[in-house]
């Protein structure tokens, strides 16, 4: 297909005989550019819905908007092809150049592009995007026609600068992101048992620095295996799935929630004391032990957790922190689960 042919004299930009856009496909307009301002499902998206309406408001069968790299972000009505002469323009604000009959868009159209209308965009690293709108003939611009023109050229601008992130700070973020996978446990929602160890020892070695107060939870779904041996595995993740969602509610900012084994959560509670660990602790078994769970056939169920609680006591190892709180749990599920039991102080301590 051939490319655009060099153009002739610019076309004189105000007539009182030039037809504007109707009323309505200015209230379209004005209704879209609205709606741009928030970032749409991506940037690609609000760029061709505006084209979109330009070329309804101008009758323009073909139209294209291009970065100032030379990406072709959008495009209508021709072949990308025949877009390799239509070179970004001088710093006028808009131009409209006399193309002839010389391209089509594609074989079944019975005209030719009689007109290229050129909107400039901003500079973008020393590069100039370009908005574009293919007409059938020559016609001469309203000063209320380059005043729309100027004010869609802005927001493309707009859209444009949102998507032109800076690589390093694409790479910062996608990095981040998988960082976060990395210690998440998609289930729960809650952190997984590789990121347990890290926060636990940094938090004892904050405790024992500024000798505040610092407690473990540990807890466990009581009969669960037997529950996931009636009802399925689907019905099991639904139940940890709650649980999740009901620690995080109860939790304060400071706290860290893990899924510490299959049905075992570990929650580290910096500046949490005695009085404060077996109120919290209450709080999240009774918070769960209200829950009902559908398991098919209008039928449901509950369940119980049980939690072995413990302070950190002062200079103790990392691994006696943790046996404290296991040893705890141990014994309130020997005590016939649903409850709390928080480990005695230490003599001494």
């Amino acid at each position: 297909m051939a490319g655009f042919p060099k153009p002739s004299q610019p076309l004189p930009r105000d007539s009182a005989t030039a037809a504007e856009p109707a009323p309505a496909d200015l209230a379209t307009l004005t209704a879209l550019l609205d709606a741009l301002q928030s970032p749409p499902a991506t940037h690609e998206t609000a760029i061709t819905r505006a084209l979109a309406v330009l070329m309804r408001c101008f009758e323009a069968p073909a139209g294209f908007v291009r970065a100032g790299d030379g990406t072709l972000l959008a495009i209508a009505g021709v072949e990308p092809e025949a877009l390799a002469m239509a070179a970004p323009g001088a710093d006028a604000e808009l131009e409209l150049l006399a193309l002839g009959h010389a391209l089509a868009p594609d074989p079944s159209h019975r005209h030719g592009f009689g007109a290229l209308l050129r909107v400039p965009l901003s500079r973008r690293d020393g590069a100039r995007g370009q908005l574009g709108l293919l007409l059938d003939r020559p016609r001469p611009l309203t000063p209320r026609q380059r005043e729309l023109l100027s004010l869609c050229g802005r927001l493309l601008d707009l859209t444009l600068a949102q998507r032109a992130v800076p690589e390093a700070e694409t790479l910062r973020i996608s990095e981040e992101r998988y960082r976060q996978l990395s210690v998440t446990d998609e289930l729960t929602g809650l952190y997984n048992s590789r990121h347990f160890h890290p926060t636990l020892e940094a938090e004892v070695e904050r405790a024992r620095r500024f000798g505040d107060p610092l407690s473990l939870l540990l807890l466990d779904i009581d009969d669960f295996k037997a529950f996931n041996g009636r009802y399925g595995r689907a019905a099991g993740d639904q139940v940890l799935a709650r649980l999740g969602k009901i620690l995080r509610a109860s939790l304060r900012k400071i706290d860290t929630a893990f899924r510490y084994g299959g049905e075992e959560i570990a929650v580290v509670l910096p500046r949490c004391g005695t009085g404060a660990l077996h109120r919290l602790a209450e709080r999240i078994r009774i918070g769960f032990a209200a829950e009902s769970f559908d398991v098919g056939k209008a039928e449901s169920a509950r369940l119980s957790i049980s939690i072995g609680a413990t302070p950190y006591p002062r200079g103790a190892p990392i691994e006696a922190f943790i046996r404290r709180a296991d040893r705890a749990l141990y014994q309130a599920k020997a005590g016939g689960k649903n409850r709390v039991m928080v480990a005695a102080p230490l003599v001494g301590r």
